[in-house]
């Protein structure tokens, strides 16, 4: 399944919920992975991202939901196609001091913006 991502294959729902099941079934952790073997392709998905996507406390289910995952990449993906993305992404880059992907760029906003407080 690494190689298919690797090799720009996006993998499915049941693909995403095997490879979670090798990785104490967490979406988050299957994020993570995938995004170090081909991070043009695949973004981190945690709890921030959940509450800064729906602004709702994130609770594991929900977290760990892979169709919700594909959905996050998919609309990461539109953002990244539209012609005012370009600028975005070197500031952002600009800001970190190295370059990032496009996904990654996205998502590194959405995670510092995503902090959920309970209370």
């Amino acid at each position: 399944m690494l190689e298919q991502a690797r090799a720009g294959h996006p993998l499915c729902k049941e693909k995403l919920v095997r490879l979670s099941g090798l990785v104490n079934n967490s979406m988050v952790g299957a994020s993570k992975l995938l995004h170090f073997c081909a991070p043009e392709n695949y973004a981190i998905w945690d709890s921030r991202i959940y509450f800064f996507l729906y602004g709702k406390k994130p609770h594991h289910y929900q977290v760990n939901n892979p169709t919700l995952y594909i959905q996050y990449l998919s609309s990461l993906k539109e953002i990244a196609a539209r012609a005012e993305f370009s600028d975005f992404h070197r500031k952002v880059n600009a800001k970190i001091g190295y370059p990032v992907t496009s996904l990654r760029a996205i998502e590194i906003i959405m995670f510092e913006n995503g902090r959920f407080i309970d209370g």
